[in-house]
Parts: C-alpha cells; structure tokens; sequence
C-alpha cells in the first residue's frame, strides 16, 4: 500500500499497475500491483512522487549520522541495527535488511525433470562447476536410478539420465561433482529375495560419469558389475569369516550379538554424503579424483566412511574385479565381502571401511559368545543415529599438507551433533583411540538431524542442522578451530517445526570498498509446518 498522490512505479522499466480502493473509514488507498507477464529477471523497484524518486535504492546503507560509530560491512549486527538508519532489520531472522526495493526472481520449470513413473524421491540438486549447468539425481519411479551424465567428446551433457536399473526401486541415494565437472552418485538398489538360499539382497553402489551408465536393458543391473562398484548390500548374512593370517572361522557378529540368521532391512543405510578433490600430477588432474564417502548403517548401528582414487575415465566397465582395479578405482572394492556371491545377503570386510561411530566387530581379540568364536570388537565410543555429512578440503589448497582434510558431522542416538576431521583419510583409522578421526566437537547438544556441512573457499566450516523444531547454523574458522556453541551458532529459522531435509553451500563475496572478501553460507531446507521449501 502507498497511499494517495501523483505516483509513478516502474519495475525493470515497466510500469506498475495502480489500484484505488475506499476503506470503511472513507480513505483512499492506492495499491500498486505488478503483472507477472513483466516480470523476467531480478530488479529494482523505483518508485516517483510528484516526479521526484525515492531515495531507499540510492541511499548509503551504512549512513549513521552524528554519532561516534562509523558503520562498514564488517561492523557488528547490534552497531547496524543501532545506527545505520537506512537498514530494516526484522530482529527475529535476518538483521542485516535494509531498506532497498527489489524484485528477486526465481524460475522453476517442474515439466523437465520427470521420473520414468510415478513418485520422483530423494532428489539432490548441484551446479557443475565446469559449466554452470544444473544436474539432479533422484529415485525415478519404481525401478530407476537417475544421475547427471556429463559426457564426453561424443557425448552430449544430460542434468540427468536413468543410470542403474533394479527389479526394485531405490533409496539412499545423492550425487556431487568434481571439480573437473564429472558426476559422482550414490544409490541403493531394494530388490530382496528371502527365499533364495542364502537370501539375496539388494546393493549399495557408487557410479561415476567418467564411466558411463549401467546395463538398462537388465533389471538385475543393481546386481551386476557393469559402471559401478557394489559397496555394500541391505541385507547381512548369518556367516563366518576369516581374517588376514588366521584359519579360524569366526562368527560373524550384529551389533555385538550372534545372529540366528541373516539380517535384512530396506531401510539400512541412511543420509549418504560424497565429496571429492582433484589433484594433478604431470599436468593431467584426470588421474586423480579422490572420493569420499560416508553413510549412516542402522544393521549394525555404525557411520562407516570410504576412501578411494578413481584415476581411470572409461575404465572396464563389466568385469568383477576384487580391487576395482578394472575401473580406474583403488581404495573402493567391489563384491569383496563376507560371503559375497553375487546377490546374496553379504556384509562389507573390515579392510574396507573405517568408522567414524559405531563399534566393529570384525576386530579385537578372540573370544567365545553363545558358543562361537568371535572377535571382542573395536568400539569408536561413539554412537549413531541416522544422518552424517561429510566434505573434503583438497591439499593442493593446504599449505604444506600432505594429504585432504575430510570434515564430518554427524548425530549420535542422543541427539547430540558431533563434528571430527581427519588430515589423513586414505589411512583407514577409526575414530576414537584408533586416532583417524581428530578435533572432536560437540556442535549442537539438542539435537542434530538433517545435518549438512560445507567448506566455503577459505577454509571455514559452515554447518546446519535440524535442532529442536528450528533451524540451527553454526561456523568454525577452520577446520581445526575452536568452537563455542554459545558464541559460534545462531538459530536461522524457528516458526514451529522448520529446518529439515537441509542443503548447504557457501561462496564468497567482496566487501564493498575493499579488496577483502567474506564467505556467505547458502542454507536451503523444509518447512514442515508449512509443507513448503525455503
């Protein structure tokens, strides 16, 4: 509402409509309204009085009078919102308002991605970094995976094609780029078969675009080798198994217990976070992109993490192979399990994991429990819930390091959200007294579900998360800094229940007038309230 007078209001140079309304008391009142059908791009609303303009886009957002306080971008919150007369702030979310008018436009076009049938779920939005195009993964309908595909030199780019296929549909489920712009997803095939003897149980894979897509002419694709490394399945077989250098079969343990058969869930793995750095050697960065993954395992109440090197872009792309060696990847192994035929019920070999939470029992010392010989276990003394979050910070931009920082969240099963990095991930440490995990915080003692994490471009931490009905924001200067709940978190967004299914970034921003620049974190998230994003 502007009220009575001679008013022009023009938007990117188009006019804005005027409407006269009588209130009850008699008062005239002018509304201003804009015709979508103008709107095409963000821009500044310039409103004229009488011919002469107001001043709210051309004023110094930073004027603070007569007073002793001299306003820059660095000045506190409580300096701008006590002195800076031309800012806004709402005192509730955002105390950084000011008074300019602007129309910020944003445009989504819900026909172009679309899943084979039925539900799209899990969708996971990047920007490529190569190209600033827009790719998505997602569970396309009842039986696809899809993911970018980024291509190659006779190849087009998709933001998103069908790349595993499965006699089920599937879930846990993301992607990241790289930064030389190839895709790198995650997803769980569901397909079971109790009756099989042992059952068969649907796989954890990892795919690339550097390989191409899988066999979608199979519906056991989930199954087979070809474009992808089988990392773990949803079902954990009633098996023993022998260690590097012992004849004795031990007794495959669950949470510490001797099972009495296999166990299977659809819902075993949760929040799978994937980051990756490049690094050069000779010239050539194809050679190494190191991945990094970490997932939540409800089976056996563990966060496991992986490490591995992909050096190889269209590697053999069908051929079993222990190691993984056949795709250009070391580190990640494929099918080398604990009774591991091809689609049966199997558990994952110590060898190839490391924990961040969680207790393993394929190590320790031998011992006897319900009549079988099993291992004691190692006990990270931390517990799990069902999110974890990872990002990698690459040496090259490490002075000195001699290897990646990888940085993780995660919360446990009090609700507590931890925070750990580890300078040297290809080591397969545990957390806990193995030492691979280091710095340990407590971020959030309330709560810590949805968590995510971002390293912004120097080197600070940005961290969110689900607390309490609220969305929680907190920040470490560096990946080795202190932390203060109290002084280094802030509660974004509070309106009964909001901050779920959590996406964040940061960049950087030049400070005006200055050659310095600040990093700017970018939070998206759910409002459960609501029933919308924001």
């Amino acid at each position: 509402m502007f009220g009575t007078g001679d008013y022009v209001a023009k938007y990117n140079n188009n006019a804005i409509t005027q409407t006269t309304e009588t209130d009850k008391q008699g008062n005239t009142k002018i509304w201003k309204t804009l015709s979508s059908a103008n709107i095409a791009t963000s821009g500044a609303v310039v409103l004229t009085v009488n011919g002469v303009q107001t001043l709210n886009n051309m004023n110094n957002n930073n004027s603070s009078g007569y007073t002793d306080v001299t306003i820059t971008e660095n000045s506190s919150y409580d300096d701008k919102n006590n002195y800076a007369y031309n800012r806004v702030p709402n005192r509730t979310s955002n105390n950084l308002l000011t008074d300019d008018v602007y129309v910020d436009v944003w445009e989504f076009d819900n026909t172009h991605v679309n899943p084979v049938s039925g539900e799209l779920r899990e969708p996971a939005m990047r920007i490529n970094p190569v190209n600033g195009k827009v790719g998505f993964s997602f569970v396309s309908g009842p039986a696809h995976f899809a993911m970018p595909d980024t291509g190659t030199a006779n190849s087009d780019e998709y933001s998103y094609r069908n790349y595993q296929f499965n006699y089920a549909t599937f879930n846990a489920s993301t992607f990241t780029y790289d930064a030389l712009g190839y895709s790198h997803g995650i997803a769980t095939g569901l397909d079971t078969n109790p009756s099989n003897n042992p059952p068969s149980a649907g796989r954890l894979t990892y795919q690339t675009s550097k390989w191409g897509i899988g066999n979608m002419g199979d519906t056991a694709d989930n199954y087979n080798a070809q474009n992808k490394v089988r990392l773990d399945a949803i079902g954990v077989p009633n098996a023993t198994f022998r260690i590097t250098g012992s004849n004795t079969n031990y007794q495959l343990l669950v949470k510490g217990e001797v099972p009495t058969t296999y166990a299977m869930t659809e819902t075993r793995f949760f929040s799978p976070s994937i980051a990756t750095t490049v690094h050069k050697t000779n010239g050539n960065y194809e050679a190494n992109t190191y991945v990094y993954l970490a997932y939540c395992d409800t089976v056996q109440a563990q966060i496991r993490f992986r490490a591995g090197l992909n050096n190889v872009v269209n590697g053999n792309t069908t051929t079993n192979n222990d190691t993984a060696n056949g795709y250009g990847f070391t580190g990640f192994r494929d099918e080398h399990r604990i009774n591991g035929a091809k689609g049966r019920c199997m558990e994952s070999s110590t060898d190839d994991f490391s924990l961040i939470a969680g207790a393993d029992y394929q190590q320790g010392t031998r011992t006897t429990k319900d009549g079988k010989t099993v291992l004691s276990g190692y006990d990270t003394g931390y517990t799990s819930s069902k999110y974890v979050a990872i990002d990698a910070i690459s040496r090259d931009n490490l002075t000195n390091a001699t290897n990646d920082v990888v940085v993780a969240v995660w919360c446990d099963d009090q609700s507590q959200l931890h925070y750990v990095y580890n300078d040297n991930p290809l080591s397969g440490k545990d957390n806990g007294t193995a030492g691979g995990w280091k710095g340990h915080k407590v971020i959030f003692n309330d709560g810590g579900e949805h968590c995510a994490i971002k390293v912004d471009p120097i080197g600070g931490i940005h961290i969110a998360a689900y607390v309490d009905g609220s969305l929680r924001y907190a920040y470490l200067s560096s990946y080795d800094a202190d932390y203060s709940e109290e002084t280094n978190s802030v509660i974004v967004d509070s309106f009964t229940i909001t901050g779920e299914r959590i996406t964040i970034d940061a960049g950087l921003a030049q400070v005006p007038g200055t050659t310095n620049y600040v990093a700017i974190p970018y939070i998206s998230y759910f409002n459960g309230t609501a029933r919308l994003p924001a």
